[in-house]
């Protein structure tokens, strides 16, 4: 996934709200460095040598309207990431079906297991 520049994404989103006297839908993808693309390239490789490995990819469901990834909901002003690159409570939100959908799957794949 991108990174957020020289992280404490919250906190940059919340100087930005504080000095511009703007929401967050104002500041477009200022948080965000795109710096993802080797990493993908990474992981598809893996995904074909790795017979047992299921990818899974969260950022669609991180995005805006638009379709970019801005690190923030566009319509509440709340932050998907934290100062340390973690998911905020927000963001586990959002990121929650893909995982129920996983685990729903693993339960049907292995029912004894459980």
């Amino acid at each position: 996934m991108p990174t957020c520049p020289p992280y404490k994404c919250t906190t940059r989103m919340n100087e930005y709200m504080k000095k511009e006297k703007k929401p967050l839908s104002t500041a477009g993808d200022r948080f965000v460095i795109h710096d993802e693309e080797n990493a993908r390239i990474r992981l598809k490789k893996l995904a074909k040598t790795c017979k047992k490995c299921e990818l899974y990819d969260v950022m669609p469901m991180l995005v805006n309207k638009n379709g970019t990834i801005t690190w923030y909901d566009d319509t509440m002003n709340l932050s998907f990431m934290d100062d340390h690159l973690h998911l905020t409570k927000f963001g586990r939100i959002k990121v929650k079906p893909l995982f129920k959908r996983m685990a729903q799957k693993f339960t049907k794949q292995f029912p004894g297991l459980i």
